[in-house]
């Protein structure tokens, strides 16, 4: 007997409406319907690409079609790599945080002493020889400021703590880290409502880091506003404003915009690989709609944490905001892996349970 075989476009179909199911009656009662819209553009776009790169893309060899296939479908399967098991572990949303919350903690102290006993054997004298977990100081560091504040109690109690990250993002020698601290502080003063203090107490790690760093080093970008505007001024066409050039497809699409002639001096090629700002890689793969699902979905978990009360869980999410603004955040493995977490605890919805009842079940 032979395998059943259908075409491309029927088995696209089939996935998508498989995706789009499960958004509606499971990812939407539990987190919302900004959360299920996203995650179901997300499947619709890398679907797009798979079906239409041949049509849309006709230009451009074979390979780098058979690529954009592969990495739109990569993108999606680590999407529900991360988010399958944390929606399927979010049934309660307590223990969801408990276990999240030590996590946290365990990063945020093995990655500070990482650093602190790098500095002390090696130096830190060779590139991204203190970066900690990872490897590369700039992500490790920015995640661990952006944990911080569910990671303690108060800076009174948890002050061993605080001066162990501080310490950590110094040596680091990682503006953005120096930047998310500096903010940290700021938004703890803020709540408090005094802005002098916030604004004081918020250049203070800008200030130990420019005694230790040079200005050059603290204000350096390495090339991203260059990267940013080089590559938004090619993509702004009418065909990609609305729904981008595809989820994953960024790859592809920087690999060969580095053999451009005349393009100005920039940083290493690996930046090429993905924006170094997640906000405009979902502006570009996703466009208008994708980064509008996105902004909604973020502002939702925001607005979320101020009704409850639960400031620790918006100040992590300003930060990790932040975080994705000038990082890949959501591009290496562990910072995704808490972005998912992070995200999925604010969104879920306190009062959703299941009812068993006459008619069936219901969801309240």
């Amino acid at each position: 007997m032979s395998p059943i075989y259908l075409p491309e476009y029927e088995w696209c179909l089939i996935m998508g409406i498989t995706f789009f199911l499960w958004n509606l009656f499971w990812v939407r009662p539990r987190f919302g319907s900004c959360a299920s819209a996203l995650l179901a553009y997300a499947g619709f776009s890398s679907i797009w690409v798979w079906e239409w790169v041949q049509n849309r893309y006709y230009s451009i060899n074979v390979y780098d079609q058979m690529a954009l296939r592969y990495f739109s479908a990569d993108s999606l399967a680590k999407l529900l790599l991360i988010l399958g098991p944390m929606l399927w572990l979010s049934e309660n949303r307590k223990k969801l945080f408990s276990v999240g919350r030590f996590l946290a903690f365990g990063y945020v102290i093995l990655n500070s002493w990482a650093i602190l006993l790098s500095k002390i054997f090696t130096g830190c004298y060779a590139v991204n020889s203190c970066g900690g977990i990872g490897g590369n100081p700039s992500i490790s560091v920015s995640l661990m400021v952006s944990l911080l504040p569910l990671t303690i109690r108060s800076w009174k109690e948890d002050w061993s703590k605080v001066l162990l990250v501080f310490a950590a993002v110094i040596i680091s020698k990682s503006s953005i880290g120096l930047g998310l601290l500096a903010m940290y502080l700021g938004l703890e003063i803020l709540r408090k409502r005094a802005f002098f203090y916030a604004l004081a107490a918020s250049i203070v790690p800008l200030a130990l880091g420019a005694l230790y760093l040079s200005p050059a080093t603290l204000f350096d970008s390495s090339s991203r506003f260059m990267i940013w505007k080089f590559m938004m001024q090619r993509w702004a066409a009418p065909w990609n404003i609305p729904f981008g050039t595809g989820l994953g497809t960024f790859h592809v699409f920087s690999v060969n915009l580095q053999n451009v002639k005349g393009l100005p001096l920039i940083a290493e090629g690996s930046h090429w690989n993905t924006f170094h700002n997640d906000w405009l890689q979902m502006l570009f793969e996703g466009g208008v709609l994708g980064i509008g699902l996105f902004i909604l979905v973020f502002l939702s978990a925001v607005v979320k944490g101020f009704r409850s009360g639960e400031s620790k869980t918006v100040d992590s999410l300003l930060l990790f905001g932040t975080f994705m603004a000038l990082n890949p955040a959501l591009h290496f493995p562990i910072p995704a892996f808490f972005g998912a977490w992070l995200f999925t605890y604010a969104l879920r919805k306190e009062e959703f349970r299941q009812i068993n009842t006459d008619e069936g079940v219901s969801y309240a």
